[in-house]
């Protein structure tokens, strides 16, 4: 993968199932580890109960089926090309099918298959799932987080305020996200979306002219417009872009102004380190990610830990993918709809071309993402291996 600078949040113990504190240690308090999210237990229990896949001949399922007012509806915050299609399968293998939207778990407006769910209002979140579909999944693919929807499950993202949710009918969410290194997802975005053949995705420097083409485009998008919506995808720090509810503006800067701080590049646009243009933002992504009730690392979501943590938070229990529509390993749930599944490594991809130092460089312009991405995988793995030591 390729890690520059300290290990800050002690991955190297943590992601071989080690718990770096121990309970007679003198503090077990770690500071980058934020509290759960608050009425997290609750909300799981809830929609575990409610939400296992429907028998067929069971009252009980058909009951929940045709209820109007679904207590608990789980947000997946889709990170395009970061496990969602794997995500969305395990969905419609774990829960009754009338409750999943049938178009990657986005729900329709109008006549549009993908109703760009990440740009309504909480109202109209609240009459879809209450009044229109018997949904508990929504995914949202393409839009900046609204932090407002935290406002639905009593949550703030800026203070500790508890925000009950008045309308005792209206959904409350369980909000969850996988995560992707960085570099890999955008590589595997430019081989899946952009228009160069095969052959022509070898020459490293297409891979710069995409990015630089998305990017001269980022301009015209407009939440939940149909406009430059996929050309988000190719942004630096494009996930701290996201979770900051697009607060994170595209500022480039020449390459000579950021010579002391970034590896020189002939391939890659620059990024900029100015604190005043990226640390609310940055804050902003942090802050949201923290009341997410699980941010799951797309590497393990079907290895025995990422089962483990859907397990406890979902209920869910099966991982072994069907349907017509998927392709690729269905016995492990690595699958996409179209095409073929793709291991993409953005540093081997580098590298065997030579460019090694331009890999260096993508890394650094991605900067924040990577604090961002390490941070909330450590948090993972401290909740799953560090429990007891935590709950001293």
């Amino acid at each position: 993968r390729g890690r520059y600078g300290d290990d800050l949040f002690s991955l190297s113990l943590l992601e071989t199932g080690q718990c770096p504190w121990s309970t007679s240690s003198s503090s077990s308090t770690v500071e980058w580890l934020p509290p759960l999210p608050r009425h997290s237990a609750a909300l799981s229990a809830d929609f575990r109960f409610n939400n296992r896949p429907a028998v067929r001949g069971s009252r009980r399922n058909k009951n929940i089926l045709s209820e109007n007012t679904p207590r608990v509806v789980l947000w997946y915050e889709h990170i395009s090309k970061a496990g969602g299609t794997t995500f969305c399968a395990l969905a419609q293998s774990n829960m009754p099918s009338a409750s999943v939207p049938r178009y990657h778990c986005m729900p329709r407006k109008g006549e549009l298959m993908d109703g760009r769910v990440g740009s309504w209002t909480n109202e109209e979140l609240i009459d879809v799932v209450t009044r229109q579909q018997p949904y508990r999944i929504v995914a949202n693919e393409w839009d900046p987080f609204d932090g407002d929807k935290l406002h639905l499950s009593g949550r703030d993202l800026w203070t500790n305020n508890n925000n009950n949710n008045n309308n005792n009918n209206s959904p409350r969410l369980l909000f969850v996200t996988t995560l992707r290194d960085p570099a890999d997802r955008l590589l595997s975005s430019y081989t899946f979306f952009s228009d160069y053949s095969e052959q022509q995705q070898r020459d490293v420097s297409n891979f710069g002219v995409w990015i630089r083409k998305n990017l001269a485009r980022v301009g015209n998008f407009k939440a939940g417009g149909r406009s430059a919506f996929r050309s988000n995808i190719a942004r630096n720090n494009y996930m701290v872009w996201r979770f900051s509810g697009g607060t994170l503006p595209d500022h480039q800067v020449d390459e000579e102004e950021n010579a002391s701080f970034f590896v020189t590049s002939r391939i890659f646009p620059s990024a900029a380190t100015e604190k005043s243009v990226w640390e609310r933002p940055f804050q902003a992504a942090v802050r949201a990610l923290a009341n997410f009730d699980l941010v799951l690392p797309m590497d393990v979501m079907t290895q025995e830990s990422g089962k483990r943590a859907l397990r406890e938070l979902l209920g869910w229990d099966q991982f072994v993918l069907n349907g017509r529509r998927y392709v690729g390993e269905k016995e492990s749930g690595h699958v996409v709809t179209t095409g073929e599944v793709r291991n993409s490594n953005a540093r081997a991809y580098l590298e065997e071309r030579g460019s090694g130092e331009e890999f260096r460089a993508l890394w650094e312009r991605n900067w924040l993402d990577y604090i961002l991405f390490y941070w909330a995988r450590a948090v993972f793995f401290a909740r799953l291996y560090c429990q007891e030591v935590l709950a001293e």
